[in-house]
């Protein structure tokens, strides 16, 4: 068990399985963030919904950028500033369809059908939740391969 612990998170690894693994973890951490300032975006300054979730969506980047980086993908290459605007770039389409999603789910109205029962609020977060694992599919797969140059 220590072996296995020590393998996941202290050694490198190329494995995509545990680089998965790893990304979801520091996914989690970025996404708990997004949820956060989302939730109180919304809820305590007053934004609307879309632009609580740009906000969000940045401060999500900027964490996950370092955690994969150093911890995920192991990438210690002198190319920070293009490595973070190319990993900025697949966020950025990441916010697209973070967007598009949340637009069918709460505008279109397919969450509405689904949780009738909850309160407004409550619905605008399931829909951010459902949209948070869109994304990070998209943004592992696309990370690995543009940024970090991993096939």
């Amino acid at each position: 068990m220590e072996n296995i612990l020590k393998r996941f998170f202290a050694s490198n690894s190329n494995n995509i399985l545990i680089q998965f693994s790893r990304y979801i973890v520091a996914g989690g951490i970025a996404a708990l963030a997004d949820m956060s300032i989302y939730h109180i975006a919304m809820q305590k300054v007053g934004l609307g919904y879309m632009s609580a979730k740009v906000i969000s969506f940045f401060a999500g980047v900027i964490i996950c950028y370092f955690l994969s980086r150093i911890w995920v993908f192991d990438n210690r290459s002198d190319n920070l500033l293009s490595d973070f605007l190319k990993f900025t770039v697949v966020g950025l389409v990441g916010l697209g369809l973070s967007i598009i999603t949340l637009y069918v789910l709460v505008d279109i109205g397919v969450i509405y059908g689904l949780f009738y029962f909850l309160s407004d609020s409550v619905i605008k977060d399931v829909a951010n939740a459902v949209t948070i694992v869109v994304v990070l599919l998209w943004n592992f797969i696309a990370r690995r391969k543009f940024v970090f140059n991993l096939k």
